[in-house]
C-alpha cells in the first residue's frame, strides 16, 4: 500500500489517478496530522509514502521520521514546489525528492519508476 501526503488536493487527486492507472493500492491524504492514527493500526502494511515537504501543521521530514520509526522499511519520496539546488540538497539527505514543477508527465515516470523499486 502507499500513502500519499500532500496538502494540496489537486496534487493527490494526481497521484492516487497516475498511481491507480498502474494497478497501484494507495491511501490519501490532505492533513498530514492524520496519517499517523491509521499508520499506527498498520505501519508493515504500508511499502512506500509520497510526502509533500512543506504542509501547515507538519513537514514532510517530521512526518517521514514518526513513519519510519514504526516502519524501518517504507521507502520515501518527497515530492516539493521549491526547486532550488540547495532545498533538494538538503531533504535529499532523508528520502529521493522530486519537484512538483512540469508535474504531469514527469510524475507518472517518477511514481511508476518509485513503486516498482
Amino acid at each position: 500500500m502507499i500513502l500519499v501526503v500532500d496538502d494540496s488536493d489537486v496534487i493527490t487527486t494526481i497521484v492516487e489517478a497516475i498511481l491507480r492507472k498502474h494497478n497501484k493500492k494507495c491511501i490519501v491524504f490532505n492533513e498530514p496530522l492524520l496519517v499517523k492514527d491509521v499508520f499506527d493500526d498498520e505501519p508493515e502494511k504500508y511499502t512506500h509514502a509520497i510526502i509533500d515537504l512543506l504542509m501547515p501543521n507538519m513537514n514532510g521530514v517530521e512526518l517521514m521520521r514518526q513513519l519510519t520509526e514504526q516502519n524501518k522499511d517504507i521507502k520515501v519520496l518527497f515530492f516539493t514546489g521549491v526547486s532550488d539546488a540547495t532545498n533538494v540538497e538538503t531533504f535529499s539527505q532523508y528520502a529521493e525528492v522530486f519537484c512538483k514543477n512540469n508535474l504531469t508527465e514527469l510524475l507518472e515516470k517518477k511514481l511508476v519508476e518509485f513503486t516498482n523499486s
